[in-house]
């Protein structure tokens, strides 16, 4: 399942670089550290809905000048934690539990950002380390879109989970 629909990936994880800007207290970390998901022209991005790939933990939302607006759902049963990045607005609060496919916000172009895109990023344990990162693929994969929904509507997935 893709966390933003209509869209294509616009810069692929590891691509080489130094993507973090000079402000940033993690440093450049010579490699794109996650997705990139952008426009599919000429279908704008900005604005729309961007919705969780796994269920789990708000522990990020909030706004720094590198990720902009962005938020981390920490999905402990797997203990991975996904980052949504430059957000132009963030629809959970921390310490929510959300489930696959809840909305998350909305594409934007905040932070150390050139044009409106999502970055996903997965990192392993509860809490974000710039360095510590992993390939996101595997974890979009779990579900498809139908799947997601599915469970959506169901809300079994956890006892705390919220719309």
């Amino acid at each position: 399942m893709l966390p933003v629909s209509v869209s294509r990936v616009s810069q692929p994880f590891a691509d080489p670089g130094g993507y973090a800007s000079r402000a940033d207290k993690h440093g450049p970390a010579g490699h794109h550290t996650g997705l990139d998901f952008g426009a599919r022209w000429p279908i704008p991005i900005a604005g729309r809905v961007v919705r969780s790939v796994t269920p789990g933990e708000v522990v990020i939302s909030e706004h720094n000048p590198t990720m902009g607006h962005w938020v981390g759902v920490y999905n402990h049963e797997d203990d991975v934690l996904m980052t949504y990045w430059h957000l132009q607005k963030r629809s959970v609060a921390l310490g929510e539990w959300v489930q696959v496919y809840a909305v998350l916000g909305r594409v934007g172009n905040t932070g150390n950002s050139t044009a409106a895109h999502l970055h996903v990023q997965a990192n392993r344990g509860p809490s974000f380390d710039y360095h510590g990162h992993i390939n996101p693929w595997p974890i979009l994969n779990t579900y498809t879109g139908r799947q997601a929904r599915r469970i959506f509507r169901s809300q079994r997935l956890h006892p705390r989970a919220r719309r």
